[in-house]
């Protein structure tokens, strides 16, 4: 018995070697078809400059925009979007149990934020995002830390201690982007959410307590690798290919597999049911709190036309927000 199970345990260490060399690989296939990628557009830029074609330089030029900006079409009207997304985002839902202000009161407080841990949230900070509803670009904050630090963290303490949050942090401005299909049917743009920059740095300073409080009590199952660090498609690919490999070769020859695509799964969590069950848990009750009351009563303006004007504001009552530092990993936990 004990050698069988050494045998297993033999088995099971080959295969995540394995996995990893498989992983390991691929990914540096990737980056060398990136490079070559890369060095021949750089070529033929170069040679456009050289044989003064401006025809070749500005085709080359304008490509690499577009797939860095992607167009906005406005052949649809601002009350088709308003519409289209009033269903998508607050259809049949309601918030029952909205965050109070006497319930903070009776939650213990917590410590200050520290200048330290804004610095640490503005050097993650990505840059070249669209900024949200206040225009605030990351570079903002990227440039500046010093000055910033010293502001959010009084401004993320007060938020802490009254459970107060900024109206502009509970709205979203929607960039709809064409995917396929009908350029006259919005169910075929995909939607874009713009948050103000500084909330998600507040996202961000929140996510950091949920996943400590995750990690410690082991909420989610090893297995569950969507949305996680570390984790991506790759590796469950590999991880696919590799079990296909050993069913052709093993002796039963069968392997049965499911694949579940859910449309518009972040707009369609219910948040009431999200909030009963992570009260049901034992997170910190004021992390719960705040997170409650940044999805509580927000809304979401579509920007539409080639012009940029926003439709009326929309009250999103489910969903996690696109865009949020939080919503990935709530998104796993509902």
């Amino acid at each position: 018995m004990d050698y069988s199970r050494q045998a297993l345990r033999n088995k099971d260490n080959n295969t995540a070697v394995i996995l990893a060399s498989m992983k390991v690989s691929y990914k540096a296939l990737i980056k060398q078809k990136k490079d070559i990628y890369a060095k021949e557009q750089w070529k033929q830029l170069a040679l456009a400059v050289t044989q003064k074609n401006e025809k070749q330089f500005w085709d080359i030029t304008s490509r690499g925009m577009h797939m860095a900006r992607p167009v906005i079409l406005g052949h649809i009207s601002s009350e088709q979007w308003f519409t289209h997304f009033s269903g998508l985002y607050g259809a049949n839902s309601s918030e029952n149990n909205p965050p109070t202000i006497f319930e903070m009161t009776c939650l213990p407080l917590w410590l200050p934020v520290i200048i330290a841990e804004i610095k640490k949230l503005i050097a993650a900070l990505a840059l070249g995002k669209a900024p949200g509803e206040n225009m605030m670009p990351p570079e903002i904050f990227k440039n500046f830390p010093e000055w910033w630090a010293p502001i959010l963290a009084k401004v993320f303490t007060q938020i802490n201690n009254s459970g107060l949050i900024p109206e502009g942090w509970k709205q979203s401005i929607v960039v709809p982007i064409y995917k396929k299909g009908d350029k006259q049917d919005p169910n075929n743009y995909r939607p874009i959410s713009l948050l103000d920059i500084d909330s998600k740095l507040y996202s961000k300073h929140l996510l950091n307590k949920l996943e400590d409080w995750e990690s410690a009590n082991h909420i989610i199952h090893p297995e569950q690798a969507g949305f996680r660090k570390g984790q991506s498609t790759i590796d469950q690919c590999l991880t696919l290919y590799f079990l296909a490999q050993q069913a052709i070769t093993g002796p039963t020859k069968h392997l049965f597999v499911a694949f579940v695509d859910l449309a518009a799964t972040f707009d369609s969590i219910d948040r009431n049911l999200l909030w009963q069950k992570l009260t049901n848990t034992n997170i910190d009750k004021c992390l719960l709190f705040l997170i409650k009351a940044l999805y509580s009563d927000t809304t979401a303006r579509i920007r539409v036309g080639t012009s940029g004007s926003l439709t009326d504001a929309i009250h999103t009552s489910k969903g996690v927000k696109q865009g949020c530092l939080l919503a990935p990993t709530l998104f796993i936990l509902e």
